[in-house]
């Protein structure tokens, strides 16, 4: 969404210089997410993801899926804490619906009731549940500054969910600007001897 956002800006006029372009283009992204939220807001779930209210679970997963991917938070890393906060609330808009919607959804003919399977799968979305508010917690800290705090939640997110290539990914980055500038500032430190110096030269 971010790109399409930022090829319309370009189409409807150009990106100003360097200096400008980020903040106009975040802008942009800011005030398209909050229009989206204030349209969605008090739509009923099967509004919600565009599908009619007795779809079939592959129809509902489907279209959570799609409309989900959109409105990622990581997708809006750059863009700072507001559009992240943006994106969050409309993921949280999109799984309470697919939510209520698969807590409607009666058993097709021929399904055969089971108890622990529907323990086992409330027990799933409750993790998921956690996985991706611990994501949304840990993106908000790094877009914030907070690169401690983004490394210790973005750490939990693993333990939930050790195959997270999101939380994988992100403190992938983090830790490798760690070690960045430790090894900048060393350099910098070094003392600048020039070629003339005659501490550098060879012992006769």
């Amino acid at each position: 969404m971010a790109a399409d956002l930022w090829q319309t800006n370009q189409e409807q006029g150009g990106a100003p210089r360097e200096g400008s372009s980020r903040a106009a283009l975040n802008q942009v992204i800011e005030q398209a997410l909050g229009r989206e939220l204030s349209r969605r807001r008090d739509l009923p779930p099967h509004v919600q993801l565009g599908v009619r209210a007795d779809a079939a679970l592959a129809t509902v997963e489907a279209a959570y899926a799609r409309l989900s991917a959109r409105y990622r938070p990581e997708l809006f890393i750059d863009c700072g804490p507001s559009v992240i906060a943006l994106a969050a609330q409309l993921s949280d808009l999109l799984t309470a619906a697919w939510t209520e919607l698969n807590q409607r959804r009666r058993p097709a003919p021929g399904d055969v009731p089971d108890g622990r399977a529907d323990s086992t799968s409330r027990a799933l979305e409750t993790i998921r549940g956690a996985v991706e508010r611990r994501t949304r917690e840990a993106l908000l800290l790094r877009a914030a500054g907070d690169r401690e705090a983004a490394i210790r939640a973005f750490e939990a997110v693993l333990e939930l969910d050790p195959h997270s290539s999101i939380a994988r990914a992100q403190l992938a980055e983090l830790r490798r600007r760690d070690r960045f500038w430790p090894r900048l500032l060393a350099r910098l430190a070094r003392p600048f001897r020039s070629p003339d110096d005659p501490q550098q030269s060879p012992a006769t």
